[in-house]
């Protein structure tokens, strides 16, 4: 055997071994968040199919008798890999990324330039080497978005940091992490793209570094799904007793005053204006942010945009049901929502329906 052979088998090895394992981590003995079961299933899915992918090569011996279909399989797995750790990463800094429309058109950019490289092998050299360079031109654009895409919505998460409540603090002090992950990915995707027509030795070479780059993933994963639960129960504890010490002591007359004005607030229906932030509310409420980021997670066990969030879904009910003429669009700018697909996405995502399935079933 040689040792691109020998880089094979390990492959081979450690992704199904790990894939296989991430599938059952932490489905029997806790039911974990929708955003950490979204991303667990999306990596261990990954592990497998390059586990396969490269059994497929190594039981075939691509690389020796199909030089080019090799490659054109190497590229697709490749386009495949980041497809679906961008669905798997992105929603741990903001699902609100993940819409139908965005996973259908970076599936399709994926999908043009895996074409591409299927077709190149077929034409003469000049022509299969413009599709193959317009491939990769189409992958590096979408990589570059997906990255910026991540890294915005990091700094987004990481500027309201003092306002995240147990669960998304969890879920931040795991992104410095995993955004390491995403790093070093995208790193390896774009030396791969320099290697994979490359000699024997140079692919086993990136074969065995991948090894530990898998294996990083893995532990990040597994970390994840143990520390999960009795991180996130004991940081609730901890803010249920805070919150308790707090109510108790002199500040008890002052809490009940805000929740008068909140009280009042929310029946003014101003949580329907666009564009309403915390900092806003406290200064219409005659308090400081401090307070009434305190009294929400006190009374209603949610942070402030959490807490908006839920009003205006409520609102949104309301006005489905009593006014069936009223459109989808008109409802999300009457809630103050920046767009249709934004209310859409933020009500199926608290209900499990769209507005209008919803529609249809409390009509």
């Amino acid at each position: 055997m040689t040792l691109y052979e020998y880089s094979q088998l390990g492959c081979v090895v450690e992704t199904l071994f790990c894939g296989i394992t991430l599938l059952f981590i932490g489905n029997v003995k806790a039911k974990l968040s929708s955003w950490l079961s979204w991303a667990k299933w999306a990596v261990a899915i990954v592990l497998v199919m390059v586990g396969i992918f490269t059994l497929v090569q190594y039981a075939l011996s691509l690389n020796e008798n199909y030089p080019k279909v090799n490659t054109a399989l190497n590229i697709s797995m490749l386009y495949t890999v980041t497809f679906m750790l961008a669905v798997a990463f992105i929603p741990l800094a903001n699902r609100m990324h993940i819409t139908n429309t965005r996973i259908i058109l970076t599936a399709m950019i994926f999908l043009l330039s895996g074409v591409l490289v299927w077709i190149s092998p077929w034409c003469e050299p000049s022509l299969a080497t413009i599709m193959i360079v317009s491939s990769l031109a189409l992958y590096f654009i979408e990589l570059v978005r997906i990255i910026f895409v991540f890294a915005i919505s990091y700094k987004m998460i990481s500027s309201r940091r003092n306002e995240l409540n147990a669960e998304e603090s969890f879920r931040f002090s795991y992104l410095n992490l995993l955004w390491r992950c995403v790093f070093s990915l995208s790193l390896f995707a774009m030396l791969y793209v320099f290697l994979v027509m490359w000699s024997e030795h140079a692919l086993a070479v990136y074969n065995f570094a991948t090894l530990l780059l898998w294996a990083y993933v893995y532990v990040t994963f597994v970390n994840l799904i143990i520390n999960y639960r009795s991180s996130t129960s004991r940081a609730e504890t901890q803010i249920t007793h805070l919150s308790v010490n707090q109510i108790v002591t002199s500040n008890t007359r002052l809490m009940e005053n805000l929740g008068a004005k909140v009280d009042k607030w929310v029946a003014s229906g101003a949580y329907c204006h666009k564009g309403v932030t915390m900092a806003q509310v406290a200064e219409q409420l005659g308090t400081n942010r401090t307070y009434l980021s305190r009294y929400i997670n006190s009374y209603y066990g949610c942070n402030f945009n959490a807490w908006l969030t839920r009003l205006r879904i409520d609102e949104a009910k309301r006005l489905l049901v009593s006014s069936p003429t009223l459109s989808i669009e008109k409802v999300s700018l009457q809630l103050g929502f920046t767009s249709k697909s934004h209310f859409m996405s933020t009500f199926k995502a608290q209900e499990g329906l769209t507005p209008g399935q919803w529609r249809d079933q409390h009509a």
